[in-house]
C-alpha cells in the first residue's frame, strides 16, 4: 500500500499524538525523565516488510512487546528493542525485581498510548488486548501476530531517552487493509 504524503502526515499526527500520551502514562510509573519521539514513519505490505526485515541483522533476538486491538480498527502493535537498550529502560529508575514485567508495563503503555490516540483522533471505541511479551527476531515477532500477508504494517523508529541514555527501538502496527482505510477516513484523509 502506497500512502500519499497528506496520508502519511495524518499517520505521523497520530503515531507523534501516541508518543505524548504513552509519554505522559510513563512517566507516573517510571522513570521521570522518560521521553519518546518518533522518526521515519514508512506504511508497507506486511509481505514487504518481511523481505525487508529477512537480512542478516534479522537474525539478532529483540525483546518484543505485542499487543492487539479491536473495535472499529483491528490490528495489533508490536514494540521490539535490543534486548541490553530494553533492559536498560527497565532499569532506567533504580533496580527491578521483575525485568521483563517492567519492560512489558512500559512498552504496553507506549503501544495502549498508540491506540489511546487512534479513538481520540478518530472518535471511535477501540478495546485493547493483554501486552505479552515475546523474545525473538523481528520477523518472528511479527509472524506471531498471525496476521495476513495483505496487512498494512506502519514501522516507525522510537527514540528513548531514560535514566539519561539514548534508547532506539521499532515501532509496528499491524492493521487490516480495511480497517486502515477506516482510519485514515476518520482522520479526514482519503485512501487513494
Amino acid at each position: 500500500m502506497k500512502t500519499s504524503l497528506e496520508q502519511s502526515m495524518a499517520i505521523q499526527v497520530w503515531i507523534t499524538e501516541g508518543m505524548d500520551r504513552a509519554s505522559e502514562s510513563i512517566r507516573e510509573i517510571h522513570a521521570f525523565d522518560t521521553d519518546l519521539c518518533i522518526e521515519q514513519t514508512r506504511c508497507h505490505p506486511l509481505s514487504e516488510l518481511s523481505e525487508t526485515n529477512s537480512g542478516p541483522e534479522d537474525v539478532d533476538w529483540k525483546a518484543c512487546v505485542l499487543r492487539p486491538f479491536s473495535g472499529e480498527f483491528r490490528g495489533a502493535a508490536a514494540l521490539s528493542m535490543d534486548p541490553d537498550e530494553a533492559l536498560a529502560w527497565a532499569v532506567a529508575d533504580g533496580s527491578k525485581q521483575d525485568i521483563v514485567g517492567t519492560f512489558l508495563e512500559v512498552g504496553g503503555e507506549v503501544l495502549g498510548g498508540i491506540i489511546d490516540a487512534a479513538q481520540a483522533l478518530a472518535g471511535s471505541s477501540l478495546s485493547m488486548g493483554c501486552s505479552r511479551f515475546r523474545e525473538d527476531s523481528l520477523t518472528g515477532c511479527l509472524l506471531s501476530t498471525h496476521a495476513p500477508s495483505d496487512t498494512v504494517a506502519i514501522r516507525s523508529l522510537v527514540k528513548v531517552r531514560a535514566g539519561g541514555r539514548d534508547l532506539e527501538g521499532q515501532l509496528h502496527l499491524l492493521m487490516e487493509p480495511k480497517s486502515m482505510s477506516r482510519l485514515l477516513r476518520a482522520l479526514s484523509v482519503s485512501l487513494h
